[in-house]
C-alpha cells in the first residue's frame, strides 16, 4: 500500500478545481482492475452475533446530511452493542477533501469499513473495494433502479457500490416569460427551445431593469450539458469507456446546435454565474435539479418543471447524479458494513429522512410527498421521477481512467461555447488528447 500513500499526498498538494456536481478530477488510485472475488455476503466477519460489540467505521461528509444519525439508530436496533464512528472530509470541490482522507487511510492500512464517494469506478478498479454483487441483487430495491444507477455502481458487470440519492437535472421554465414570447407550455422538444429562442430575440424581450433575456444557459459543466450531446444523437465514449467519441460527425452536429444557440444570441456566453440568470429572471428554461428549487422559490420566479425536451435522437437522457456507498476491502467487518448500507436504502430510512430518496417506487409515496407539497418541491420532485428513468453514468465528468481528460474536455467546450471555436477541429484535437492518455492509463 506503498504506493497508495505517495498518490494520497500527491492529491493533497495537488487538489484542483473540478466540475459540476461536485467530481473530483485530479489525483488516483493505480492498480490492476478489480479481481472478482466472492461478495460481501458471503465472506464472514470475526463473528455474527448481534450481540457482539465492535465498532464500525464510516466515513463520510456530514453525519446528518447524509442521514447517518438515523442510520445509526437504525443499526444500533439489530447490534444493540455496536458503535457506529462517523469520520467526516470536506465535500468542497467535488469532495477533495473526504476523497483524500479515504486514500490516507487505505494507504495506512486502515481504512473504514464503509465509504462514501463519487469517486466509485476509479476505486473500484483499483482493487480497494469489495465484490458485492450477489448480496445487493438480492435486496428488493435492486430491480427498481433505474439502469442509469446501476451503472454508477458496477464496474465489468460486477457490483462494487449502491447508488444513494440519486439525482439529475431536468426542466425548469419561467412560465412568465414564456407567456410574454406568446408561449403557453413548456418546450417538449429542442426544435420547440429553438423556436421560443427565436421569438424571445425577435421581440427583444427584457427584463423590467433592462436585462436581456434568452431562452436558456450552458452553464452547469458538462455533467449538466452533456444533455445536448445525448439528445441530439451524440455520443461521449464508447460502450466500455475505452475511446472518446466527441469528434464523430453525430456529436460535432450536436455541439454545432449548442454554440449555434450562442451565436445566435439565444444563450450567453458561460462566464460562471450558475443560476444568477435565472433567478434574475433573465432564462426562460434552466435545466437543473432540486438543489435549485428553494433558491428560485425565493426568488419569487413563476416556475415549472417538467422532464428535459427530446431532441433530434428521439431521446432526453441526462447525467445520474448521487453518491456511492462502498465496503472497503481492508474492512473486517464487511457483513455488518454491508448490513449498513442495506439500511441507507431501506425504505423506513427513506421516510424518516424524508428526502434521501434513491429508490424510485418512493416517489409515489403519499407520506414523502405531502411533504414535498409542504416545501414546494413536489412538481419538481415529480419531474425528476420521470427524468431519473432516462440517465445514464457521465464518464467525463470525472473519468476514473485518465483524469485529465475531464478538463480536456471542458475546456474544448469553453472554446467552442465562449471563444466560437470552430467546432470540429476543437473537437477533433481534444478527442485525441483524451484517446491517447486512455490508452496510456490502460497499459500502465
Amino acid at each position: 500500500m506503498k504506493k497508495l500513500f505517495g498518490i494520497a499526498a500527491s492529491a493533497i498538494l495537488l487538489a484542483g478545481v473540478t466540475t459540476a456536481c461536485g467530481s473530483s478530477n485530479n489525483g488516483g488510485l493505480t492498480g490492476t482492475p478489480a479481481p472478482s472475488g466472492a461478495s460481501a455476503s458471503a465472506e464472514s466477519s470475526p463473528a455474527d452475533s448481534t450481540n457482539d460489540k465492535f465498532t464500525l467505521k464510516v466515513i463520510a461528509s456530514d453525519l446528518k446530511g447524509d442521514g447517518l444519525d438515523v442510520a445509526t439508530e437504525m443499526f444500533k436496533q439489530k447490534y444493540p452493542n455496536a458503535e457506529v464512528q462517523v469520520v467526516t472530509g470536506g465535500w468542497g470541490s467535488g469532495g477533495q477533501d473526504l476523497r483524500n482522507k479515504q486514500l490516507i487511510q487505505l494507504s495506512g492500512g486502515e481504512s473504514a469499513d464503509v465509504g462514501k464517494m463519487i469517486w466509485g469506478k476509479e476505486f473500484f478498479r483499483s482493487g480497494v473495494i469489495d465484490d458485492i454483487t450477489d448480496a445487493v441483487k438480492s435486496w428488493e430495491i435492486y430491480d427498481r433502479l433505474s439502469d442509469g444507477q446501476k451503472d454508477r455502481m458496477t464496474l465489468d458487470g460486477k457490483v462494487y457500490g449502491v447508488t444513494f440519492s440519486s439525482n439529475t437535472v431536468y426542466m425548469f421554465y419561467n412560465k412568465d416569460i414564456l407567456a410574454q414570447a406568446g408561449f403557453t407550455e413548456a418546450p417538449k422538444t429542442l426544435d420547440d427551445l429553438a423556436a421560443i429562442a427565436k421569438k424571445i430575440k425577435e421581440a427583444n424581450l427584457q427584463t423590467a431593469d433592462g436585462k436581456p433575456i434568452y431562452a436558456t444557459s450552458f452553464e452547469g459543466g458538462n455533467w449538466a450539458t452533456d444533455y445536448w450531446l445525448w439528445a441530439n444523437g451524440g455520443k461521449q465514449m464508447t460502450d466500455d469507456y475505452s475511446k472518446t467519441l466527441i469528434d464523430s460527425p453525430e456529436s460535432i452536429q450536436a455541439y454545432q446546435f449548442m454554440q449555434d444557440f450562442v451565436t445566435n444570441g439565444w444563450a450567453p456566453k458561460i462566464d460562471g454565474s450558475y443560476d444568477q440568470l435565472w433567478l434574475n429572471g433573465q432564462v426562460a428554461v434552466w435545466f437543473c435539479g432540486d438543489w435549485d428549487i428553494p433558491a428560485t422559490i425565493n426568488a419569487n420566479i413563476n416556475a415549472g418543471y417538467a422532464p428535459m425536451p427530446q431532441g433530434s435522437s428521439g431521446l432526453n437522457t441526462t447525467s445520474v447524479g448521487g453518491v456511492e456507498w462502498a465496503v472497503f476491502k481492508q474492512s473486517k467487518r464487511k457483513k455488518e458494513a454491508l448490513d449498513f448500507i442495506e439500511i441507507l436504502v431501506s425504505k423506513e430510512f427513506q421516510l424518516k429522512t424524508q428526502g434521501l430518496t434513491t429508490d424510485l417506487a418512493l416517489y409515489d409515496d403519499p407520506e414523502l410527498q405531502a411533504t414535498w407539497k409542504a416545501d414546494g418541491t413536489f412538481e419538481g420532485r415529480m419531474a425528476e421521477k420521470v427524468q431519473l428513468q432516462n440517465t445514464k453514468y457521465n464518464f467525463l465528468e470525472a473519468p476514473f481512467l485518465f483524469p485529465d481528460a475531464s478538463k480536456i474536455y471542458n475546456a474544448a467546450l469553453e472554446k467552442i461555447l465562449i471563444g466560437g471555436a470552430d467546432v470540429t477541429a476543437t473537437m477533433k484535437e481534444a478527442a485525441e488528447q483524451i484517446n491517447k492518455g486512455i490508452a496510456e492509463a490502460s497499459n500502465s
